[in-house]
């Protein structure tokens, strides 16, 4: 009984956390918004404004999160620094504040999000004052006028953040990859930077109501990678990047991943030094 108890309230924790992070986009979206309509008469200097704003929000949200022994997010700073030049973001995706998680720790970062939100009368004029970019459900990347949008943000400088999975991580998995986010990395002729997210205990994943939550507090890791240039047709890339995703979070290879994967294997090689040049092509898997 007494472990129910605890774990219920965990779970007016969490509430409370979404309650304070749903509260304040609203109120940041009907004040600062307007605020920015009236003050910067450029797009871009609009969302860069805002995402400077909404970053520091976020980290809030987070830092709320961490007082409450619900989820701390740990950035490995010690791990390979980010290139000062745009760059398309991937990231997989296995609960559900990687996307505030990411938006707090990088500027100058724009995201592809779900048509159902940035058309949210509540925060969707948020979000289009901070620049993302709609896209439908399933596929991030679907259709023309996404790709256009996405590839306008890089000529501008400004990063674009891409889940490839389309939607959560179900629990100890992976989706599947879709290929727009190297296809745009290709077309836009830019580096390719994956983030890997892993949290534990499991928290806030997919099929796991907040209602149980963790009874200890779970800790979000974000795990910069190598940045690298592509160099193969996107559908290639694309299985290898989720190939070495799998191999990273410790998951069973599927076989198209590693068919594409087994040409590149050699002898691990020395690490490459931090911070270093982007990569003229697809890491191996050591």
């Amino acid at each position: 009984m007494l472990r129910g108890l605890v774990q219920a309230a965990r779970g007016l924790l969490v509430a409370s956390a979404f309650f304070f992070f749903w509260g304040g986009a609203v109120v940041l979206s009907w004040a600062l918004c307007p605020v920015l309509t009236l003050t910067h008469s450029d797009e871009l200097k609009r969302w860069r404004a805002c995402q400077r704003v909404v970053m520091r929000a976020f980290r809030l949200f987070h830092g709320y999160m961490r007082v409450l022994r619900l989820v701390e997010t740990v950035v490995e700073q010690d791990a390979m620094a980010r290139p000062s030049e745009p760059l398309v973001v991937v990231a997989n995706h296995p609960t559900l504040v990687d996307v505030t998680a990411i938006l707090a720790s990088y500027d100058n970062l724009c995201c592809v999000v779900k048509a159902s939100l940035l058309e949210n009368i509540f925060v969707g004029r948020l979000l289009r004052m901070c620049g993302h970019i709609t896209a439908s459900d399933g596929e991030p990347m679907s259709g023309a006028a996404v790709m256009q949008e996405a590839q306008r943000r890089l000529a501008a400088g400004i990063s674009v953040l891409i889940f490839p999975e389309g939607s959560r991580s179900p629990r100890g998995e992976m989706r599947s990859f879709h290929r727009g986010a190297f296809e745009l990395a290709m077309r836009s002729g830019v580096p390719l930077w994956p983030l890997v997210v892993t949290c534990n205990p499991p928290a806030l994943s997919k099929g796991l109501p907040i209602w149980k939550h963790p009874v200890h507090m779970a800790r979000q890791r974000i795990r910069p990678d190598a940045c690298f240039r592509l160099r193969e047709d996107a559908r290639t890339s694309c299985r290898k990047i989720e190939a070495l995703y799998r191999e990273r979070l410790g998951l069973e290879p599927r076989p198209q991943c590693a068919e594409a994967l087994r040409p590149q294997v050699r002898t691990p090689a020395a690490a490459p030094p931090l911070g270093g040049a982007p990569r003229d092509e697809v890491p191996n898997s050591a």
